[in-house]
């Protein structure tokens, strides 16, 4: 299959995409469009961006053609051995994963545009890029003269996204043999130096962590945009990054940048390498349900930030305040006593990644790196440092690389733990895998193993410790973000939404805070507007404590042993 790429009118972002499809020996032709995209497990629906579809022979005679659902197509090929289709795609989505088109710059997931006939994965691709002569083409896949790009297979070609502009800034650097390169997209003033530093750095210790990269050359592709944005999406030979605001980067940015772009290129090992067998192949037409969120996602996230910690890239404050953040968002979701990570990862695909109804779910990044710690620090503690989640990882790794892999299951990756542990671990999957156990007794037991506690400091805001409720930070006025179980705030009747207006008797207008400072010992009269309608509710505070800070600290009177542990840890050594 061939595919054409060209735009008369960038301004509008609209794309033209001609498919060439030969050797057809059928009368009838079905072609797909993905419904959903690898590193989102949700349903993206594309097709509501084609415009014009058409279908014509190798003569540019009309064929006959139908949609038989949202996503496909049934063509009568009326013995014609070749067929080609035309439509336009509308490119407004810049963002890491989607597709934009304008007077700057062409950038396109094929994933979200790229129709294709089932039970044809296989088979070579090629695309040819009709942009101006002046852009540079970054890619995953080798540019050749014309601006042509071939892929063994369908799968390739749409693990690969493509970037090109006039403006685009280019470094790169080698480490164990293997090119990186790094694209910048956007206005920014790139502290090389430094960038190259530290990604050297992180990139050794990812190369060394598993042996081997499954690519032959990577690129990083940041698309930086002049706002307040975080977004980065995985491919095997390539991940593109949309950051902002870009000017930002060698500043309060560029921790984040660094903490996504050594998780991003985790994700080359943990799901497009190691992939769970729901997903090998994928299968872009359908959901590819499975219980292994917690895996591809959390386990990244856990390792993300603490290989940055191990290269050097992260100091120990740098480190922890990201594992902090992760510790407080698991303990302040009370949605974790109500679905299990596993059934998270399942519902990715139900609900998507918003927060949802409150209470019901749980975030399979943040639930999933703390069942990674507690999986690697109690690895740690059965084995006397001897073994690690390291071990695992790296066992599922080797399983990967080898001929004929079909993919992990659940039961594979118990398997691994136990085999690495030495112990059963059915009663740790059941309890915080597949159940809904509270964690914080075996956290504080693995966090004791390498000399540190879990320290839980009242939360600086008088609403949220004594009263139940959260704000949504996101809106000048008071809006109620969520509610805990069993709060004063519940008991009075205050909900997800609701608006407050008045402290007793006094107007909110970027005074609640100390409002409540003032108020709250005694009750609070707050007058809410809750779906539209005037209440007054009564708030009194309890014995109870609600969204306190949550942090690791070490712990002054650690043995040398337990200093020793955590000094392995850290640096991903065994004994």
């Amino acid at each position: 299959m061939r595919y054409i790429l060209s735009y008369r009118n960038p301004s509008q972002h609209l794309l033209d995409i001609e498919v060439v499809i030969p050797g057809i020996n059928s009368k009838k032709l079905v072609v797909n469009l993905p419904i959903w995209r690898p590193g989102r497990y949700e349903e993206g629906n594309f097709a509501k961006n084609i415009r014009g579809f058409e279908v014509v022979d190798a003569k540019g005679k009309p064929l006959p053609f139908k949609k038989v659902q949202s996503h496909q197509w049934e063509i009568e090929t009326r013995g014609e051995k070749e067929v080609r289709i035309r439509y336009k795609y509308y490119c407004t989505r810049l963002d890491a994963g989607g597709c934009w088109v304008d007077e700057e710059q062409f950038y396109v997931n094929p994933i979200h545009c790229f129709i294709y006939v089932e039970g044809w994965e296989a088979k070579p691709v090629s695309v040819e890029l009709i942009i101006p002569k002046n852009y540079t083409i970054a890619c995953g896949l080798a540019v050749e003269k014309g601006n042509v790009i071939r892929a063994a297979d369908y799968h390739t070609m749409v693990d690969s996204p493509i970037l090109a502009s006039a403006t685009m800034q280019h470094n790169f650097y080698e480490n164990h043999g293997i090119k990186f390169h790094i694209w910048f997209q956007g206005s920014c003033h790139p502290d090389w130096d430094r960038i190259l530093r530290d990604f050297k750095g992180f990139t050794d210790a990812e190369i060394a962590f598993f042996g081997t990269l499954p690519a032959k050359e990577y690129h990083f592709m940041y698309q930086l945009l002049p706002y307040e944005f975080h977004h980065g999406v995985e491919h095997t030979a390539s991940t593109v990054i949309a950051m902002g605001p870009g000017y930002l980067l060698n500043e309060r940015m560029y921790d984040d940048f660094l903490g996504i772009s050594c998780h991003e290129l985790f994700h080359a090992w943990n799901v497009k390498t190691i992939r769970p067998m729901e997903m090998v192949p994928y299968r872009y037409s359908e959901k590819n349900y499975s219980r292994l969120g917690y895996v591809y996602e959390g386990i990244t996230t856990y390792y993300g930030n603490l290989i940055l910690y191990r290269s050097k890239g992260f100091d120990a404050a740098q480190y922890f305040r990201t594992l902090d953040d992760r510790i407080q968002k698991h303990y302040h979701n009370y949605g974790r006593f109500n679905q299990s990570v596993g059934d998270a990862s399942f519902d990715t695909w139900l609900d998507g990644y918003v927060d949802g109804i409150p209470h019901r779910k749980t975030n399979i990044y943040t639930e999933g790196c703390i069942v990674s710690l507690l999986l690697d620090l109690t690895i740690r503690m059965e084995t006397k440092d001897a073994k690690s989640l390291d071990d695992v990882m790296r066992k599922l790794y080797h399983d990967a690389c080898k001929k004929g892999y079909k993919g992990f299951s659940e039961a594979d990756l118990l398997e691994a733990v136990e085999d690495v542990a030495g112990c059963s671990y059915q009663n740790f999957f059941d309890s915080f895998v597949y159940g809904t156990k509270d964690t914080q007794p075996l956290l504080e037991e693995a966090l004791n193993y390498i000399g540190c506690d879990l320290s839980i400091e009242p939360s600086f805001h008088i609403y949220e410790n004594y009263l139940g409720f959260k704000l949504d930070t996101d809106h000048k006025n008071a809006i109620v973000k969520i509610v805990a179980p069993n709060s004063p705030a519940e008991a009075a009747g205050l909900a997800k939404d609701d608006e407050i207006i008045a402290v007793n008797g006094w107007r909110v207008e970027h005074n609640f805070e100390p409002l409540c400072r003032t108020y709250y010992q005694k009750g609070l009269t707050l007058a809410v507007f809750s779906k539209n309608k005037l209440k007054a509710l009564v708030l009194k505070e309890s014995k109870q404590r609600f969204y306190g800070r949550y942090s690791v600290i070490q712990n002054k009177k650690a043995t040398k042993q337990q200093q020793l542990s955590c000094t392995r840890w850290a640096s991903g050594i065994n004994h």
